[in-house]
């Protein structure tokens, strides 16, 4: 199953981010005021990351149902779509004077641990950097 993720067999090559475009998924929303506006199921505060997390080492969809109190068959279908080969993004960011790995290797803002991908619907595979740098600065 694909998720999204960077390049990071060196910390020194361009960052590269592959995103997922879950817009098409009827059980997930892109909301801004909830969990810093990554991709989560609606009306949840659950992005949709930790269930491709456990799904991908191989626990069982009715398991993570129990754990975190969601219907098991919104989680069927999240996973179907992504299953059914959603649209995948990939941004280049290298040389992005704003945009640095974080912990894990993802892009992040410089200085921050919000993550890039959560302004996947500023950021397109035409995106220029120029977009988050102030003319000034």
């Amino acid at each position: 199953m694909a998720s999204p993720q960077t390049n990071d067999s060196h910390r020194q090559d361009p960052i590269t981010l592959e995103m997922i475009d879950w817009r098409g998924c009827p059980v997930v929303e892109y909301a801004p005021a909830r969990v810093s506006g990554q991709p989560s199921f609606i009306g949840q505060r659950m992005p949709v990351s930790v269930l491709v997390e456990w799904v991908e080492a191989d626990h069982e969809i009715d398991e993570f149902a129990a754990s975190y109190h969601m219907h098991a068959d919104t989680l069927r279908r999240a996973v179907q779509y992504l299953e059914d080969g959603p649209p995948v993004h990939v941004v280049k960011l290298a040389g992005c004077p704003v945009v640095e790995r974080g912990q894990k290797g993802e892009p992040v803002f410089t200085g921050t641990f919000f993550p890039v991908e959560t302004l996947f619907d500023q950021i397109n595979p035409d995106f220029s950097c120029a977009r988050f740098v102030r003319p000034d600065g």
